[in-house]
């Protein structure tokens, strides 16, 4: 594998780790939410 061709790869690897994860975080906060108003 070229180092260039890793260095264009793996920020784009963690860069949809970190999307994944925020998208999961606003998940869990939209549910927390929804559970707290139906109480």
């Amino acid at each position: 594998v070229d180092v260039r061709n890793a260095h264009f790869i793996l920020p784009k690897f963690s860069w949809s780790k970190i999307l994944l994860l925020g998208a999961c975080v606003k998940t869990v906060l939209i549910i927390k939410r929804f559970s707290a108003l139906a109480t």
